[in-house]
């Protein structure tokens, strides 16, 4: 599951939901945002990060390479 997130706010209220907090959608679970919006160590445990600029269709991943390494697949 990817999550987007436009907004501080957004995310914020989004940590408030239980379904975020326990993690009972998607096996794998990452946030996109907007370029440097949120930081890393803001991410809730399991789950990744990505980063998009609204320009190009790829992202760059700061967290979610480190979440997919951790997986016991």
């Amino acid at each position: 599951m990817i999550e987007s997130k436009v907004s501080r706010s957004d995310f914020k209220a989004d940590a408030k939901k239980s379904g975020r907090v326990l993690g009972v959608v998607g096996t794998y679970r990452f946030y996109i945002t907007p370029l440097d919006m949120v930081s890393p160590d803001e991410i809730p445990k399991g789950w990744g990060l990505l980063y998009g600029d609204g320009k190009k269709n790829n992202s760059s991943c700061k967290t979610a390479r480190k979440f997919m390494a951790s997986l016991q697949l």
